[in-house]
């Protein structure tokens, strides 16, 4: 018996530990560029070449904003399949669309004076639920999945106003193991948190 449970705890802890370097290798902590946004010089010296704001007078004067639908541009290192990228970015664009639409009015393609909202999600990694399962695992986040964008606000003529390049993991205080689409959630409400501030600032 007590042979028996010893094989049985050395298999957990051989997938452990063949899922937890599976993550760590597939995770960076740093987005790639793709290519995807209108320009990159502005990001070149802004936060680390993560995120880059125009100024607040400018983004005050986005009245309207097409949020275009989310581009895939998923790398080599993204274990989701096809039916779930496409689940995500859906999400994503509706997150977006709700976070710009409490301060500005979001309009439907075709509208020439409108600023345009573009994204494109590069990576999309699924949590290991069995890393999730204890606390001391899950605060350490080698079973974290996450998600990473590239996304740009440019105006009616063109001006990129905010870009921003971005690798997110999950939230490692949730308690949600055996969801294997959450940590990419949580990079879509982060973001969408981000996004609302940004349009918010200038009614405070």
């Amino acid at each position: 018996m007590e042979t028996g449970r010893l094989g049985l705890m050395r298999t957990v802890f051989r997938v452990i530990l063949v899922a937890g370097c599976a993550v760590l290798a597939g995770c960076s902590a740093e987005a790639k560029r793709t290519g995807f946004l209108s320009t990159y010089a502005h990001l070149d010296g802004a936060d680390g070449g993560k995120v880059f704001v125009a100024g607040s007078d400018a983004i005050d004067q986005v009245q309207g904003v097409y949020v275009e639908p989310v581009e895939l541009r998923l790398d080599s290192k993204s274990n989701v399949s096809d039916e779930q990228a496409g689940q995500i970015a859906a999400e994503l664009h509706e997150a977006m669309r709700a976070a710009i639409g409490a301060h500005r009015e979001v309009v439907g393609q075709g509208d020439g004076t409108a600023a345009r909202f573009r994204m494109a999600l590069t990576r999309i990694r699924k949590g290991v639920w069995l890393l999730n399962l204890h606390p001391g695992t899950k605060m350490s986040g080698a079973g974290l999945g996450g998600a990473a964008i590239e996304a740009e606000l440019v105006d009616a003529e063109g001006r990129q106003l905010w870009a921003m390049v971005e690798m997110r993991k999950g939230d490692r205080a949730e308690l949600d193991a055996f969801s294997e689409l959450d940590d990419a959630r949580d990079a879509i409400n982060a973001w969408a948190q981000q996004i609302e501030a940004l349009f918010s600032e200038g009614e405070r």
